[in-house]
Formats: C-alpha cells, structure tokens, sequence
C-alpha cells in the first residue's frame, strides 16, 4: 500500500512540476497554469449540471489510477508517457473544480436563510459593508446570523441580503453592528431576463445573494454596537476617513472622481464622464485594481528601503508592515477580485524576496487564479476578475516582444514606448471580453491611456497624501489641491479624446462561441511567437475561417427569426414583434436601455412604433388590448397571446371568455400585487400565464410554432409580420 501511494504521489508531482526552466517556453515553468483548464472547466460543469456527474468523474479517477498502479512498465508510464500520466490528475482537478463550486451554494445548505424565512418573524445580523447611493434608495448586504421564528426561538441560519434605506437612514448602519430587522419586508429576487440586458438579480445569485427587502426605520433595532477591533468595523472607518478628506478639500466638480481614484467609490459620479471614461478605454483608472495598488506598493516600499540600508533586521518588519498596510487598502477598497489578485500578487513577490527566490510572473498569476477560484468560484463570472488576470496575462506573454519593436535609447521615449507596449499587449488579451461584455471597443485607447495613466497615478498620490494629512488633524490642503488640479487636466483630455470622430465601435455582440475562438486566435499567436512553428499560421487561418462561418450562420438565423418579447420593466410596458431584422415595438416609453439591448442582441436595425391593438403572423394572433373595451373583440379573434398592460383595470371579469389556447402575459406596468392577484385566478380557471414580476421577460420564438390556416381581417389594425 505505501509502495502504491508512493507512486501515485510520483505521478502527480511529475505532471504538474516544472519541465524547463527556459524563459523560451513561459508556460513550462508555471505549473499551475496546467491546473487552471481542467479546475475551471469543473466550475462550469457544476454550474450547469450540478453534483450528479461526481461519481461517474470518481470512478473514473479510481480505475484510471488503478490501471495506472498495475502497469508493468510503470517508470515508462510515468517519465515517456507522461500525456497519459497526466489524464487521471486532471480528471481530479475537474472533479475538485465541480466539489469547490457545489461546496459555496449556500441553497444546498440546510442552514440557509431562505428555508427559514417563511416561520421567522425577525432577522439578527450584521451590515458587510458601507450602504452605498444610489437613485431612490441606498443598498448594502446584511450578513444574516440568526433568525426568530413566532415562537421566540433563536435559530442559527447563513445567507446575505440587500438591504434598501431611504436617505435618512443612510449613516445609521455601520459594518460590525448588529441589527434585528422584521422579515416583513423581504422579498426573493426575481431576474428580469430581459433579452442582451444586465441582469442585477443574476448578479446576486452568482454572489450568493438571493433576497432584498426595503427597510423602514420602524423596521429594524439596533441590538449591539461593534468592538473597536472589529475587522469590518476598522475597514468601515477607513473607507469613511477617505471619503471625508476627499471632500473636505476638494471641489465638487472633481470629488467623486477622486474618490473613485483613491478607494474604488463610484457611486457619486456622473454618469456622462463614466460614460467618457468607458468609451475611451481608461475606466481601468478610476477602478482601484493592481495599477493603483502596485503604486502604493512601489511608495511603501522606496519609502521604507532608507531603514534597511542602516539596520538590516528591518527587511522583516519593514515587510510586515508594507503586507498590513496593502492588505488593510485592499480592504478599504472594497476586497474586489482585481484588488485582492494584486494583493496577493505582491505578498508573493516580497516573500520571494526576503527568501531569495524568483518567481516568474506568469506562474505567480496562474497560481493565486487557481486559489481564488478555490476560495470563491463564483469569482470566474466576475468581470474585474476576467479582465485583471487576461491584462496582465498579455503583458507578460507580448508586452517583451511589441517593446523590441523599436530599440529606442532617450529615457523620456523609452518609458513613453514601454507605456504604449503594455497598453497594447493588455488590450489584445483583453479587447474579447470586453466586447462580449459590454458590446462596445474604443477606437483611441493608446492614446487615452497614455494621457490618463500618469496624471492618475500622479494624482493618487496627491489624494493619498491628504488622506493621510487629514487623519491626523492637520489642516492642510495642498495635496488635495493638487489633485484636483491634475484630475481637471485629465478630464480635459479624455472628453477632448472622446468628442474626435469614431472613438469607439458600439453595439457588437459577439456571442460566447466567437469569443473563444478569437481567443484560440491569440493563444495560436502565442504559441508562434515562442515556439516558431509555420503550421500554426495556418491553424490562425482555419480559425478564422471557422469564426466567418460561424458568424455567417448568426447573420442567417437573424434574418429568418420571427419572436414576440413582452419585456420586464418596472411601471414600463414594452412589447416587441420581431421579423427578420426587423421589430414592431409598442411601448409606452422611449430610450430605455433594455429594448436597445435586445435590439442589439437579435440583431435588429429597424424598429417601427404602433399602436395598434392585434398583430398577426403567419402563424399566431397577437392581442395587446389599449382598453377594457378593446378585451372581448379580441378575445373572440382566438388570439394565441393576450399581452395584459396596466391599462387593464380588471381582467377577472373576462377570464371566462379566455379561450383555453390563449396564453395571458402580464407585463411590468401592472402592479406587482395585482399581477400577482390576477394570476392565482387565471391558473384556477386553467388558463395559461405568464407573469413577468415571477418569471421575468417573456420570450418565444414563433417559428417553433404551427401555422394557422386563417387570419381575422377586420377594422382592428393587423399588421402581417410574414
């Protein structure tokens, strides 16, 4: 048995070590970029399927490391055949991946918020983080610890919920207190599935998040104030000691950019200039990420390095300090996905020096991907996360071979020029993400960068001087002067870059498929600049011509598509019929994102307004009644869809003239009450329904449907979509 363990121990060592310590394969000595594929291809296989495949992925493991323990030959097994090695280790690392994902849905746990809430009466817990702005209402996470139920009894339960205040209530919750608020309040998200659009409530379920409530002070109770030395508490009063030093000696004008700047806080910015920002490919800089945080690093450490000439203990506690203190900003900045790689980016690269080792960069990057994934999976689905790991993942695979471009001697060119390189290699590993994200590329991002990254990081620095002259006590103003200085420049700039022609491509919607396969593109462009092989120009072709198919096919299927969408939106009501590229909209609202979305999404270019109350296809009715009287002239139609807005005072009425084929969609405007009222009775009746504040937008494609042999040719306007 020990003789087996040994082997199996060999075996997985040998895969995942090192095999060249040539930089000419960078790859090669990271190990854990070998781990990666496998690892995160089981997170998405758990989030798809589940934990029904873990068994059939063990069993698996266990013959093949069987077979592997049998085999005659083992030492050819192991140092010729190493591929083959390899295929049970990796199969554990899958398996692990689908264990860790399965492991953080906290709905599997018996202890979840949600199987308590319908026999509680009042929830004790602890806000996470500071309430942050926003239009109505003011949103944090309560972190929830027990529950009482009508009985009085305390259970313990787990789970996170987004609390909404009003503007009063806004400085009364703070991190690390501990509060009890009613359970009347509480609602479950609901996703608003509106077709291309974000969807906030998804968001939160990725995060674990699956219910809010709109509090009421009458709502809730202070029970017990936090200790001193409460972590969240500590990060709470960091955040608000920034936030006041930024606004008590800096302009209105350029206040929340400073603050978006210096601790990630957005929510005050105006939305024009964030929309500048994003267009012109610099939104990086007002996101606290590893370029702010490398900064500060950088400051910490030319500012301690005098101690360690004098006293070399120093190098020690001079190390600890500069942990604490990235640790603690990292903290103060949120503990997003970008910022926490970048901490912990940099604990390793003092680590390796105190020790004396290297570490090369790509194997510090595929190493703390592996264990962030490990401590929190849902960070994969996470955009800074994607864009952190894929920009510095360009940088250290191209950003050497664009800077050999040009050999260039004069100091000021050489830094412009290793500047421009970065930019360009984090944007060609970037640039598909961010299309498939946010539909959108900018046209003028090198120049951009090259205006706002320095006067950024100079006025960083500005703003972090007053944050800390203002700690403690003393009254100067100089710093934050300075930074609004140099922030109104740069705000100069980046809308003078924004009004030229063309700065950004918008409404691209590039669909999974075609992103990764640009990706195979770039990884295909890696492989050649450091392996040198002829063949794989030709693997970069085929590809290509994959990705024109595949696009083709696309173009095909939108102009043969023909689909109603009956849209989610709060007190809105919109209903598109689409044919081809072409969509019938009536709506009571116009520039809504989300019908802009959906336009984008199918590939619509033209929309046409009406107001008409019945439409017809060639193969379905489509009633949208205006009024209470337009109901029963249309019911008689024997429409296949009755689109119910809230123009409709009472549809229970004419529930009895609903033809048993006729599927009733009640749409965002009417109340959530009502909507909910109106569907009890119609299911009662067994009629079909659809209620969006339940199941969210509405969404079929008529194609799938059969033809009708007749249409209605009336006075009612009809409209023939084929």
């Amino acid at each position: 048995m020990t003789q087996a363990f040994r082997k199996v121990t060999l075996v997985v060592i040998l895969v995942i070590m090192p095999r060249s310590t040539s930089t000419q394969y960078p790859w090669k000595n990271a190990p854990f970029i070998r781990l990666l594929p496998p690892f995160i291809c089981g997170i998405l296989w758990g989030d798809i399927h589940g934990p029904g495949f873990q068994l059939i992925i063990g069993l698996v493991i266990a013959c093949s490391m069987l077979a592997l323990l049998l085999f005659n030959n083992f030492n050819w097994f192991v140092y010729a055949a190493r591929w083959l090695a390899g295929i049970p280790v990796n199969l554990l690392l899958f398996c692990s991946g689908q264990q860790v994902f399965m492991s953080r849905q906290l709905r599997d746990d018996n202890q979840w918020i949600g199987h308590k809430l319908d026999h509680a009466v009042a929830i004790a817990g602890t806000p996470v983080s500071l309430p942050e702005p926003g239009a109505k209402f003011s949103r944090f996470g309560f972190e929830c610890a027990a529950v009482i139920d009508s009985a009085g009894n305390e259970l313990r339960v787990i789970g996170t919920i987004n609390i909404n205040v009003n503007e009063q209530s806004l400085r009364t919750f703070m991190p690390g207190d501990t509060w009890l608020i009613s359970t009347s309040s509480i609602k479950a998200l609901i996703p608003t599935d509106n077709p291309g659009s974000f969807d906030f409530a998804r968001y939160c379920f990725r995060n674990q998040v699956f219910h809010e409530a709109y509090l009421d002070p009458e709502h809730c109770h202070l029970i017990r104030k936090a200790h001193w030395w409460n972590l969240k508490k500590i990060l709470a009063a960091g955040r608000m000691s920034a936030m006041n030093a930024v606004r008590n000696t800096m302009p209105e004008e350029t206040r929340a950019l400073a603050m978006a700047l210096l601790i990630g806080y957005r929510q005050e910015m105006d939305k024009e200039l964030l929309k500048t920002y994003t267009d012109t490919g610099v939104i990086h800089v007002i996101a606290v990420s590893g370029m702010h945080l490398g900064l500060v690093f950088l400051l910490l450490q030319t500012i301690l390095k005098f101690s360690e000439r004098k006293f070399r203990f120093t190098r020690w506690t001079n190390s600890v300090l500069i942990l604490v203190i990235i640790w603690w900003f990292s903290g103060v900045a949120g503990g997003t996905a970008s910022v926490v790689r970048a901490a912990a980016m940099f604990t390793l690269v003092l680590a390796a020096r105190l020790t004396r080792k290297s570490c090369t960069g790509i194997h510090s990057l595929s190493l703390f991907a592996f264990l962030l994934l490990c401590y929190r999976p849902s960070w994969l689905w996470d955009a800074g996360f994607q864009l952190s790991f894929l920009a510095l993942l360009g940088i250290f695979l191209f950003q050497p071979a664009i800077e050999k471009i040009f050999n260039i001697r004069n100091l000021i060119l050489k830094h412009t020029w290793q500047l421009c390189s970065a930019t360009l290699a984090a944007q060609l590993t970037t640039f598909p993400i961010s299309i498939y994200l946010f539909h959108q590329s900018p046209l003028y991002f090198l120049p951009a960068n090259l205006w706002a990254v320095p006067l950024s990081n100079l006025a960083l620095v500005s703003a972090l001087i007053q944050w800390l002259v203002t700690s403690t006590g003393i009254s100067i103003t100089w710093a934050g002067s300075m930074s609004n200085l140099l922030l109104k420049t740069m705000n100069a700039g980046i809308r003078h870059i924004s009004d030229l022609p063309m700065s950004v491509v918008t409404d691209l919607n590039w669909q999974l498929t075609e992103t990764l396969l640009i990706y195979l593109v770039i990884f295909c462009m890696a492989c050649r600049r450091y392996l040198q092989v002829g063949k794989l120009f030709i693997a970069t072709l085929f590809l290509f011509c994959i990705l024109a198919g595949f696009q083709l096919n696309t173009r095909m299927k939108q102009f043969h598509q023909q689909r109603i969408i009956v849209y989610h939106l709060r007190g809105k009501s919109v209903t598109d019929l689409v044919n081809g590229r072409m969509a019938i909209r009536l709506a009571n609202l116009t520039g809504h994102p989300a019908p802009t979305a959906a336009a984008r999404y199918y590939g619509i270019q033209t929309v046409r307004h009406s107001a008409s109350s019945l439409f017809r296809t060639s193969r379905i009715l489509v009633a949208i009644p205006r009024n209470n009287r337009e109901i029963l002239p249309l019911l008689s139609l024997n429409p296949g869809f009755l689109v119910i807005t809230g123009r409709i005072f009472d549809l229970t009425k004419w529930k009895h003239a609903i033809p048993d084929n006729t599927t009733c969609i009640l749409d965002g405007s009417i109340r959530e009450a009502k909507a909910a009222e109106w569907e009890r009775a119609l299911r009662q009746s067994g009629i079909p329904v659809h209620n969006t504040w339940i199941a969210g937008a509405f969404q079929k494609d008529l194609n799938k449907l059969p033809g009708l042999p007749t249409f209605f040719e009336g006075d009612t306007v009809a409209l023939r979509l084929r």
